[in-house]
């Protein structure tokens, strides 16, 4: 981001984002940026990450053969990417295991129920939300592993994918929202209000939680993007 200019763009609108691996290289830059006090990426797009390779969760055991991604696959691929356990404990390779995430960037989460990467993914939304960044998680209930890359093949996966869209342009705005204020003191735990109203509104209109968390104000042009994004 140190050289966005000289490319014309924004360093304050540059997002990273990924799917499965894809998500944990995303969430990985986010949170090292964070970590050394780099200039962070201004939102995160992540789509059924895999962000712990240390170990299982519950949702290994629920959906980990028969639902297209399957355990015996996850531990293969593990085997090529590390060269023992200990690599594995490190949060550059298990992003989820970075120690604070006060100042990670806001993110949009989705993750699919049948998927063995599931449970992980909702862990790092839980931890965000704890540690006062935006973030919205959308689970897909009905859905598995690597649905974003299915969106010739029905409705299902295109509407998720616009879904991530929309709460990407609106995170975007609410980074352009703040860029342009003057900084306000960190909160290590968002009010119970604000965590109320962020459980409740992501499920189906993740938008309105980015820009509550952001700050944004009721009226003002972003939100009206976010509204009409939502209705179109």
């Amino acid at each position: 981001m140190d050289h966005a200019t000289e490319f014309s763009a924004d360093p304050a609108q540059v997002a990273v984002g990924g799917d499965s691996a894809g998500g944990n290289l995303a969430a990985g830059v986010a949170c090292l940026a964070a970590t050394h006090g780099l200039h962070t990426p201004a939102f995160q797009l992540l789509f059924y990450p895999w962000l712990d390779l240390s170990r299982k969760r519950t949702s290994y055991e629920l959906f980990g053969d028969g639902f297209y991604l399957t355990e015996r696959e996850l531990a293969w691929y593990k085997g090529h990417y590390v060269t023992n356990e200990a690599d594995a404990l490190d949060p550059r390779c298990s992003p989820l295991l970075t120690k604070e995430l006060i100042e990670v960037a806001p993110a949009y989460i989705a993750t699919a129920g049948f998927d063995p990467l599931r449970d992980e993914g909702e862990e790092y939304a839980a931890r965000l939300q704890h540690a006062g960044v935006p973030v919205a998680l959308r689970r897909h209930p009905g859905l598995i592993h690597a649905f974003v890359n299915a969106i010739g093949v029905g409705h299902i996966g295109r509407d998720a994918l616009l879904d991530a869209a929309g709460a990407l342009r609106v995170g975007l705005a609410a980074a352009r929202a703040r860029a342009a204020k003057p900084a306000k003191p960190i909160r290590h735990q968002p009010p119970a209000r604000l965590r109320e109203s962020i459980a409740r509104r992501t499920q189906h209109r993740p938008g309105d939680a980015l820009l509550e968390a952001a700050g944004a104000p009721a009226n003002d042009r972003f939100t009206q993007t976010r509204r009409r994004l939502m209705t179109d």
